[in-house]
């Protein structure tokens, strides 16, 4: 059986991380944080704080919402940082929003915000 976080252990990750998203720095109350696992409890993570980091969500969950989905790839969580990371923020929500509308089928909406993100970044280079 899947072991719970506790609010202490939260707590610690939240107050480790100085209370902000890990992806792309959001901070409350702007967001609704969460506590997630680095490496995902289905491929053997565990619930120690060095496996936990917080995040707001934003992007992944405009992109899990509209697949049905309650988790998202690593790679793909990998992908949304490194957009966050390049790109303001409200740019990569906007491409997310227009490959939705555009892509068919969950691999193929992110291939096609990923190209998108990526012809930004080439654009501003």
């Amino acid at each position: 059986m899947r072991e719970a976080i506790s609010k202490k252990r939260r707590f610690d990750v939240f107050k480790r991380d100085g209370f902000a998203c890990q992806y792309c720095g959001a901070t409350p109350p702007g967001v609704l944080l969460h506590v997630d696992h680095i490496n995902p409890v289905a491929l053997g993570g565990k619930s120690g704080i060095d496996n936990l980091n917080e995040d707001s969500w934003d992007v992944a969950a405009i992109f899990m919402e509209a697949h049905c989905r309650t988790s998202i790839r690593k790679d793909y969580r990998r992908s949304i940082k490194t957009f966050l990371e390049k790109l303001p923020k409200q740019e990569v929500v906007d491409a997310m929003d227009r490959a939705l509308g555009m892509a068919k089928g969950h691999d193929g909406t992110f291939r096609y915000f990923c190209g998108i993100c990526w012809n930004k970044i080439k654009e501003g280079a």
